[in-house]
């Protein structure tokens, strides 16, 4: 763990240096700043991402802080009763808004037992506040359009990743069409799925996916590699079961129903078998046996590799997502990626 601290702080300070300056010796080997982060291009983009949304996050702050010292002169107060005034003015919430807030929220701890004047005081609080967030929002939205909020350093840029497509990755270019549809190998826009079958947020990214992949058919190839977490026990013999009926060309048959049913036991996965109308003997046969735990380790170690931390975590043409976006963002990501396709 020392070791890999160490390493972190390290590429923490990469961008300080220039290029080629000597950064640390593991082993015998002298490591550049070029060198450590492009062996480890998401951990640093990470890290250089995280600090660039924290000083961006303090220029708003400092701006705010700016705006209302100023406000304060300019009325002859103090900035907090400045503040208080401006908000005052500009934040409503009407009756209406609380009374129905009240209702959907009627059974809420925070106002469960209390009368009715508490409840409106709390709600009332509660809705002020959301709308004072909102109000800074757009004060800082608009700093930023007017240029009265601007970065003067630059926006680490995220890195593209090779991810070395390889003839056992798992590919679909439709809903379970194994085949290439219309495009075919590099022309076809590539997505890199890592996921676990027992993780509850990537049987919603496989929904969703299903429906990309019904959309974007002939378009997208989709990659699914394993990404068992250690806490999620069933992940890895599931994603072994997966990999066997593969074997018998249904592993998207599989990957389906072990998402939809949910039903991870080795019982359950011969059930599965049997309903994807597999050759029981066969299945059965790989499914004891070692064939595909090495396979799935080397996907999870890949993941790794490549900074995946969670599941599930997408690469769209290398470019690495944070989790599962929302379908429209995700779908106007596609269409972005096959106009840069038709246009290269």
């Amino acid at each position: 763990m020392k070791l890999v601290l160490v390493m972190i702080c390290a590429l923490t300070s990469a961008s300080l240096f220039a290029k080629g300056t000597p950064l640390f010796k593991a082993g015998s080997k002298v490591y550049t700043v070029d060198e450590a982060s492009k062996e480890n291009q998401q951990t640093v983009y990470k890290i250089e991402n995280d600090r660039y949304s924290a000083y961006e996050q303090m220029a708003a702050s400092m701006y705010l802080e700016n705006f209302f010292n100023d406000l304060a002169k300019k009325t002859k107060t103090t900035s907090k009763k400045a503040r208080d005034k401006y908000f005052k003015d500009k934040v409503k919430v009407s009756d209406l808004q609380v009374k129905n807030l009240i209702t959907q929220l009627k059974d809420h701890p925070q106002l469960k037992g209390k009368k009715e004047a508490e409840k409106v005081k709390t709600v009332r609080e509660s809705l002020e506040q959301q709308e004072q967030y909102a109000q800074m929002q757009a004060m800082v939205q608009k700093a930023r359009s007017d240029g009265k909020i601007k970065m003067l350093i630059t926006k680490p840029e995220q890195p593209v990743l090779d991810l070395k497509i390889s003839k056992n990755d798992q590919i679909r270019y439709g809903p379970t069409e194994s085949k290439p549809v219309s495009c075919k190998g590099d022309d076809c826009v590539t997505v890199v799925e890592y996921s676990g079958f027992q993780c509850p947020a990537c049987a919603h990214g496989a929904k969703l996916a299903g429906s990309l992949m019904d959309e974007f058919k002939g378009k997208v190839r989709w990659i699914v590699r394993d990404f068992p977490l250690e806490r999620q026990k069933r992940s890895k013999p599931a994603a072994v079961a997966a990999h066997c009926a593969g074997d018998q060309g249904k592993y998207w048959v599989m990957y389906e129903e072990l998402y939809t049913s949910r039903k991870l036991s080795d019982s359950d996965f011969k059930d599965h078998a049997k309903k994807a109308k597999l050759n029981m003997k066969k299945f059965n046969k790989c499914v004891s046996s070692d064939k595909y735990v090495q396979r799935v380790e080397e996907n999870l170690q890949s993941g790794v590799k490549n900074g995946v931390n969670g599941t599930p975590s997408f690469f769209v043409e290398g470019k690495k997502l944070g989790g599962m976006p929302p379908l429209p963002e995700f779908k106007r990501m596609l269409n972005e990626e096959i106009k840069n396709k038709k246009k290269g």
